[in-house]
């Protein structure tokens, strides 16, 4: 049975639905790499089912490659006793081998996922600016982290400094022609300061 409802009954699973999120959440996660919305489906399942096994590991894999170390390692916490119950030894040593490193520092990839979870999902541009200049500092052209960092300046109010990130992907963006990017940069480049 799944979590208890408002009423204290029961709520329902349903198998086709769980298959459907699962599918969408893999989906998102290994093909398209975007580990925070796959999460968000894995979530879902675990919602209305939160003994479910495959949820469990994806749940705690998602949130690796999103770079939130600290919910992944709790998913990690919860799976492992699962993994035990199943006899399943290959998916316990996964996750008794996280269990047991130290959280080290971010990969590139991780620092971008955390900072747009943080600046889309948690509003919190402050934290996202702080990921994306750590990227910035390891790889000084990368181009999503110059773009999401105009963003994240802009939403803290701090446009004279937005508007070096904003000229700076403008020529980027015109190098590779990307004309949405263009014309997002031009846009916001024609207001002052």
């Amino acid at each position: 049975m799944g979590l208890a409802g408002s009423q204290g009954m029961p709520v329902p699973q349903n198998p086709a639905r769980e298959k459907a999120l699962m599918d969408s959440g893999t989906t998102l996660l290994h093909t398209r790499k975007d580990p925070n919305r796959a999460a968000s489906y894995f979530a879902r399942v675990l919602m209305s089912n939160p003994s479910h096994y495959g949820a469990q590991y994806q749940m705690a894999v998602a949130l690796d490659s999103a770079g939130r170390v600290s919910a992944a390692r709790e998913a990690w916490k919860a799976f492992l006793p699962m993994a035990v119950r199943s006899s399943d030894a290959q998916s316990e040593a996964t996750a008794r081998k996280r269990l047991a490193g130290a959280d080290g520092p971010l990969t590139n990839s991780q620092l971008m996922n955390s900072a747009m979870y943080m600046l889309y999902t948690n509003d919190d541009a402050a934290g996202a600016e702080a990921l994306l200049r750590e990227l910035l500092r390891r790889n000084p052209q990368h181009y999503g982290a110059t773009y999401q960092l105009a963003v994240a300046l802009d939403r803290e109010k701090k446009p004279a400094e937005a508007r070096k990130f904003w000229n700076k992907i403008l020529v980027m963006a015109e190098k590779v022609k990307d004309k949405e990017t263009i014309a997002t940069a031009r846009r916001r480049l024609t207001r002052r300061p």
